[in-house]
């Protein structure tokens, strides 16, 4: 699957009438396909996406960025 781009909003996706999408390599499911209830589950779940945005990484100048670094902001992406 590929990796979504920061301002990207995930999709609603049907699979055996369900209604679910994909964020940071996580399945949320959001009810039964083509109800309401999904519906307004996924909007909600759009908007606090919206709301969160991920940061950016930060870079060290001159040195370049350290794996620590980086595997911080891969375990935890909301610092």
């Amino acid at each position: 699957m590929p990796r979504l781009k920061v301002d990207q909003v995930p999709k609603k996706c049907r699979d055996r009438n369900q209604c679910y999408s994909w964020h940071n390599g996580k399945r949320t499911y959001h009810g039964v396909w083509g109800t309401p209830e999904a519906d307004e589950n996924y909007r909600r779940f759009k908007i606090a996406i919206l709301e969160n945005p991920i940061p950016a990484l930060p870079m060290s100048v001159g040195d370049g960025v350290f794996v620590s670094e980086l595997a911080a902001g891969y375990l935890d992406p909301f610092l």
